[in-house]
């Protein structure tokens, strides 16, 4: 009977514990640094791990080397609270696949600020 409640309480705790890190389940996720902030436009452009030495580089040049993978504009979000070199995660429903490409975020989270 001891046993019983110890595996119990063991098995409560670990889905309490795991339900903790259910971030958006809804929302998929992109995590990248912010290369250009186009406020005319209210748009942001995000490159997943982007180097520190492409981050001063043209941003026409950095997307045209197809270096990186996931390249994108994100909307639906106020650019002017982003400045360069900023790391942040953009939470999203649906991207669009072109390069860039373009998503519309749902919400966002800062990660560092430079």
């Amino acid at each position: 009977m001891k046993k019983t409640k110890w595996v119990l309480v063991t098995y409560c705790l670990l889905f309490i514990l795991s339900a903790c890190n259910i971030v958006d389940s809804d929302y998929q996720q992109m995590q990248g640094v912010v290369k250009e902030v186009d406020t005319q436009n209210n748009r942001t452009l995000l490159i997943a791990e982007l180097t520190e030495g492409d981050l001063n580089k043209d941003t026409q040049e950095v997307i045209k080397s197809g270096e990186y993978r996931e390249v994108a504009w994100v909307s639906k979000i106020d650019s002017s609270k982003f400045t360069v070199g900023e790391e942040i995660i953009i939470y999203y429903e649906a991207r669009e696949d072109s390069y860039p490409g373009k998503m519309a975020a749902k919400k966002y989270e800062k990660l560092t600020s430079k």
